[in-house]
């Protein structure tokens, strides 16, 4: 198993859904409350399924044929990226500066 933390402590004061096992097989889970569907095949393309846990899209596992997890598919939020590609411009442009001084 391995543990994931997703949410910052000021979305989720409880710390419910901050933190979750990830198995490394959908075989035997240990969890009976926990479900992890299928909600996307795509073994022609890349050979893995695309199975999500209580039908929450923030973290997916990418399953093999075997049901054995191959890889991980997460999601970020939009207003995050600009975020970052903001930062990264600014950052950009103060290196540009400090070369040309």
């Amino acid at each position: 198993m391995f543990l994931v933390k997703f949410a910052p402590a000021m979305t989720d004061p409880q710390r419910k859904d901050s933190f979750f096992k990830l198995p490394r097989s959908l075989n035997g889970l240990s969890d009976p409350n926990e479900t992890w569907d299928i909600i996307e095949k795509r073994y022609d393309q890349d050979g893995v399924a695309v199975a999500c846990r209580n039908r929450d899209y923030r973290i997916c596992l990418l399953v093999d044929q075997k049901n054995s997890v191959a890889g991980l598919e997460y999601s970020v939020r939009t207003l995050f990226l600009l975020f970052v590609w903001i930062a990264k411009i600014l950052i950009d442009y103060c290196l540009r500066l400090k070369q040309f001084r």
